[in-house]
Order: C-alpha cells, then sequence, then structure tokens
C-alpha cells in the first residue's frame, strides 16, 4: 500500500498550465486530451476523466469536485496505487504545492480528514454566502444553494450556521476509513443536487455531522504560495461590475 499519493485536476478548457508535481506518487485528473504533454511533463501521472469538455467555468468547476471528494476511488479504471493509498492530499490546480508544504500537513495531520479554515476567517455560513455573491459561476445557484442551508437548519439541530468554514483548496484524506469516504460522498451528492460548486459552504453545513472525523488548521500554518491573478481577483471583485465577473472567473 503506498502511504501517501497526490491528487490534483483541470476540467474544461480554461487552464493550459499546471504546476510541477512535488513527489512521486502524484496524480493529475483532466477531461482535456491537450493538457496531456503538459501535465507528464510537469512529473504528474496522466489520468484522464470522460466527461463532457466545457468552456464555462461554472460546469468546469463542479466536475472537478469529482475528483477534489473521492469519487474516482469507486471507478474500475480508478488506478490501483491511488485506490490503495494509506493517505490522499488533494489540492487545487492554482496551488503550487511545495514538499515542506507536505511535510507540514502530515506532522499536524491528527484525523481522518484535515483541512484548513477560511483564510477570510469567516465564522458563518452567511460569511462565505456573501462571497460567494462575487463570483459569477457561484451567483447562478445561490437561489438553490440559500435554499439548502435553510432546509438543513430546518431538517436537524445539528445543523447550524454558526460553524468553521473550510479553505478546500488543500486536503488530506485517510480514505482507507469508511467515514471518511461517506463524508465526501454526501458533499458531493449535495453539490450535484444544488448544482453549484461552492463546496466550502456545503462542506461546513454536512461536516456539522462529522464533529470528530475533521481537523481544521489555521490558515497560516500551512502558507502556501497561491497563484498571484487568483489572489488579485478576489480583491479586485470588490470594485468590479457584475457582468465581467464571468470573464474573470475563466482567468
Amino acid at each position: 500500500m503506498a502511504d501517501i499519493c497526490l491528487v490534483s485536476c483541470v476540467l474544461g478548457t480554461n487552464f493550459a498550465s499546471v504546476y510541477r508535481a512535488p513527489r512521486k506518487d502524484a496524480y493529475f485528473f483532466t477531461n482535456n486530451p491537450a493538457l496531456r504533454t503538459e501535465i507528464e511533463n510537469k512529473g504528474w501521472q496522466y489520468v484522464f476523466l470522460d466527461l463532457p469538455l466545457s468552456t464555462d467555468p461554472a460546469v468546469s468547476s463542479l466536475q472537478a469536485k469529482y475528483v477534489k471528494f473521492l469519487q474516482f476511488l469507486s471507478r474500475t479504471d480508478c488506478p490501483p496505487p491511488l485506490r490503495a493509498c494509506a493517505k490522499i492530499i488533494y489540492f487545487d490546480h492554482k496551488v503550487e504545492l511545495k514538499p515542506q508544504h507536505i511535510d507540514k500537513l502530515l506532522a499536524v495531520g491528527q484525523k481522518p480528514v484535515v483541512v484548513r479554515k477560511h483564510p477570510h476567517g469567516h465564522s458563518n455560513i452567511w460569511g462565505e454566502v456573501s462571497a460567494a455573491l462575487l463570483q459569477e459561476r457561484y451567483t447562478r445557484f445561490i437561489d438553490k444553494t440559500l435554499e439548502y442551508v435553510l432546509a438543513k437548519i430546518k431538517q436537524s439541530s445539528v445543523y447550524k450556521t454558526t460553524t468553521v468554514v473550510p479553505w478546500t483548496s488543500l486536503i488530506l484524506y485517510q480514505p482507507q476509513n469508511p467515514q471518511v469516504q461517506k463524508f465526501a460522498d454526501e458533499v458531493y451528492r449535495d453539490l450535484l443536487e444544488i448544482g453549484t460548486a461552492e463546496c466550502q459552504i456545503v462542506w461546513a453545513m454536512v461536516a456539522q455531522k462529522y464533529p470528530e472525523l475533521i481537523q481544521y488548521l489555521d490558515g497560516k500554518e500551512i502558507v502556501t504560495d497561491e497563484n498571484w491573478w487568483t489572489r488579485f481577483k478576489a480583491l479586485i471583485r470588490f470594485w468590479t461590475p457584475y457582468g465581467v465577473l464571468a470573464k474573470l472567473d475563466k482567468l
């Protein structure tokens, strides 16, 4: 059994480059065959996903949750080392993960799922909902997202709006733990039900059923060199007319 595997992905046609794999046993998923050379040249093992290729960020972002939430593990064509891996580190393709980040994550991780807290310090679902309003690919589904949150609260006293909001760009999973896959499946299922890729809201709700499963790290414990343009977009969204947000989402 491999001890640690790395997983990342790009779905759709809006990105043409990837960061170098920070170590061996690294698997990069895509539905865009044009990226194969780039992926392999950067030291990744290329894994093709037979999903419709789209230019729409809302579509490709939701497709990427198939990878982020470990749905590939149930596939018959899943690479055997991945299926048997003791720990899987997932990270978004915009994160330049380095060996020191991996070492730190493994050193501090004490629970079957480890994720960083949102860097904006959100401790309430509505804070993340407000942030989602600044991204066109999320605003399309904001009514259904609100309905989802309110339905969860009505469904059970387990669910609160005051809760930890995660930063899901970097996640450590122990996939051999059945509860881990159960949690990931539930997040993914709810995302599909809503139609949104805004997984941080859905995670924040579903995770309240699994308090012993998930460890939240302060975002400052593992500081990754996220794509500077991503950070810049987050800043300028506050002064950007709504009509151009869709264009920003493709950059």
